[in-house]
């Protein structure tokens, strides 16, 4: 349990934070040489002046002090208008190590082909690089590209007998062919897909691929096996504790059998979705399927149960309904 003063908004946050820093390092094993890691890495950094005076706070400036021992504290700078960087240069504080490192998408990419290529990196990593490259080529469309390294990596995969790599591969074909609208062929790469991860206990390589061969089965309007696979979705999302992904596959069980004229089916499994969201707390899900159940009790003519729908979609909160 953290200590009170970590949560103690009247004392200066970096006292907060050392006593955080001291606190995990009690956690740690006794024995053995162990390295503590902190990483303070906001997305926006909107107090700069605060920001700069806590990272100051925990410089060495006076030597290394008892509760700097076997720490890493890893800070992020303001790209476009660093504030950072150019003090601790300034200051030459020891101990600091200054990183600029270039996230671009070429400089990515440039690097990941050059570990593709270097006859020196071990084949594993290489060919995680060449998975890597694979989904970038994907991202930007480079269509054919991406075919012929998922090809490569599912032989390379199914040789070693790497199961679940197998299947990944196999699903990225497929996503790449149903993007250029050849949905027969996208189909079967997710079928074949499944058939390999159903040999793993990757559930989440076994959610996808099924949540993707339900999408394609719409798309081809063969909503009985879009069905199953939400289905399959549905128990693997349970299996694997994520009531996310449940919810997610439930409202598409629920489209599809809405699309099959299943409209006792369909209403059935968006109440059934109602009530996990609401007990998840999953407001995005919760209103795209409330506004489903009032459509469809609105088409049966049901409107007491509209009504009651459309008075929950109303309560939710703004940044919910924006």
């Amino acid at each position: 349990r953290q200590p009170p003063l970590c949560l103690d908004v009247r004392q200066p946050p970096a006292l907060r934070l050392r006593t955080a820093f001291e606190h995990v390092r009690s956690l740690l094993p006794p024995e053995g040489d162990h390295r503590l890691v902190w990483a303070l890495l906001p997305m926006k950094i909107s107090d700069r002046i605060g920001f700069a005076q806590l990272v100051g706070e925990l410089l060495p400036r006076d030597g290394f002090q008892p509760w700097m021992r076997s720490m890493r504290v890893v800070v992020r700078d303001d790209r476009e208008s660093p504030f950072l960087v150019p003090a601790l240069r300034k200051q030459k504080a020891p101990g600091v190590l200054l990183y600029e490192p270039d996230l671009s998408t070429a400089a990515l990419t440039d690097s990941l082909a050059q570990e593709a290529l270097d006859p020196n990196v071990p084949e594993p990593e290489r060919m995680q690089a060449l998975l890597q490259l694979a989904a970038l080529d994907y991202a930007h469309q480079r269509f054919p590209a991406a075919i012929e390294k998922y090809s490569l990596l599912h032989a390379y995969y199914a040789e070693k007998e790497l199961r679940e790599l197998q299947a990944l591969c196999l699903q990225g074909t497929g996503d790449v062919l149903r993007r250029v609208g050849k949905l027969e062929l996208a189909r079967e790469k997710y079928q074949q897909g499944l058939a390999v991860a159903v040999q793993t206990k990757a559930l989440p390589i076994l959610l996808n691929l099924s949540m993707a061969a339900g999408d394609v089965s719409l798309d081809l309007k063969q909503y009985p096996d879009a069905e199953g696979y939400f289905d399959i979705s549905d128990r693997v999302a349970a299996k694997a504790l994520n009531p996310y992904a449940k919810a997610d596959a439930i409202e598409k069980l629920g489209l599809a059998r809405y699309l099959r004229k299943d409209l006792g089916g369909a209403v059935k499994a968006w109440r059934d979705a109602v009530t996990l969201c609401k007990s998840a707390e999953y407001a995005p899900r919760l209103r795209s399927v409330l506004e489903r159940l009032v459509k469809v009790y609105g088409d049966a003519g049901m409107r007491p149960e509209q009504q009651a729908c459309t008075q929950e979609l109303r309560a939710l909160p703004k940044e919910t309904q924006a």
